[in-house]
């Protein structure tokens, strides 16, 4: 048996294995991509349904729209949550489950609440137009 017989196929085999870690990399790499599309999406549903909620009720409240928003900003802190703990940012998280929580008890929290949990409009939406662009980054 010579030489060449002997390493040909543990290199044919070696090839064979990073060929596969990289395929699983790359499967891995995309359902990531996936998930974290799924995570933006949530998060601006949320932020158009809560825009239209305010805009049609300015001075009334509608109990059952309410929760309905506190879903969809539950929904948008779950999805998320792998992907804002990924980039070091588990304050990002906190906030939507803040503003679910907000929706849940809207009756309950002040306005001194709501900023200094960080969840006004303007601050979510910029949150969330910073999230999406820097998606573009990566």
């Amino acid at each position: 048996m010579g030489f060449s017989s002997v390493l040909l196929p543990a290199l044919g085999n070696l090839l064979n294995f990073f060929q596969k870690d990289r395929q699983h990399e790359e499967d891995r790499d995309l359902h990531l991509e996936e998930k974290r599309q799924e995570a933006l999406q949530a998060m601006y549903a949320a932020l158009i349904t809560t825009r239209r909620y305010q805009e049609a009720q300015p001075n009334g409240v509608d109990r059952d729209k309410q929760l309905k928003l506190s879903r969809l900003w539950a929904t948008a802190a779950i999805k998320s949550r792998v992907f804002v703990r990924k980039k070091g940012r588990r304050s990002q998280e906190q906030w939507m489950m803040y503003k679910a929580q907000y929706w849940l008890d809207h009756v309950k929290w002040s306005d001194e609440m709501v900023k200094e949990r960080g969840i006004d409009f303007d601050e979510v939406e910029g949150r969330i137009r910073m999230l999406i662009e820097e998606s573009g980054d990566t």
